[in-house]
């Protein structure tokens, strides 16, 4: 399987690139060929330390994590909720304060209402809609023992498969959280 990517040092003209994962389907001798050649492939392909495509010489954009901001009814008690996940608090801001707590790559931005009554998660009111934020992760099992451990309400049950696994909680402003992504201990999938 190719791709043709236009070359801009010669806008003519058009230049092949192999996509590693096509080398799978080939078998026998043509298979070991293109393996010993599949460094220079993927010296091609990937991306230099910069952000740009070695081949194309063309910035590359990534998004590197997310943020999600919530309106909670008692900020303090809410980091202390998070921190006693494991996660870190911190205050960014100068004029407007931003209280982060993140955890990995996953990070909180929490805002008190003026109103208690101005919190509302959309977990609660959309039957249907049973997360309000989404997180991934390679440990489920783990992360769903730590908050069974912590006493903390979980609204979807763990369900442990070969292809995805997750769980939801519910922090203490009613906001669902899903975890989901593979697990540590294969031993719990059921079976599918």
């Amino acid at each position: 399987m190719t791709t043709e990517t236009k070359n801009p040092r010669n806008t003519d003209a058009y230049k092949p690139r192999a996509i590693p994962e096509a080398l799978k389907v080939i078998k026998g001798s043509t298979l070991e060929k293109l393996t010993s050649n599949r460094k220079e492939i993927e010296k091609h392909s990937n991306i230099d330390e910069k952000g740009r495509d070695n081949m194309n010489d063309q910035e590359v954009v990534k998004i590197n994590g997310a943020s999600f901001a919530l309106l909670v009814k008692n900020l303090e008690q809410t980091v202390k909720f998070y921190s006693d996940l494991g996660f870190k608090h911190e205050v960014i801001g100068s004029k407007v304060k931003h209280h982060h707590v993140k955890r990995d790559k996953l990070t909180l931005i929490l805002f008190e209402a003026r109103e208690e009554d101005e919190v509302k998660p959309i977990s609660s009111r959309y039957e249907e809609q049973y997360f309000d934020v989404c997180c991934y992760t390679n440990a489920v099992d783990v992360l769903a023992q730590e908050i069974v451990d912590k006493n903390i309400t979980i609204v979807r049950k763990p369900n442990y498969t070969s292809h995805w696994s997750e769980f939801t909680f519910r922090d203490i402003n009613g906001y669902q959280i899903t975890i989901g992504g593979g697990i540590v201990n294969k031993e719990l999938i059921s079976g599918e």
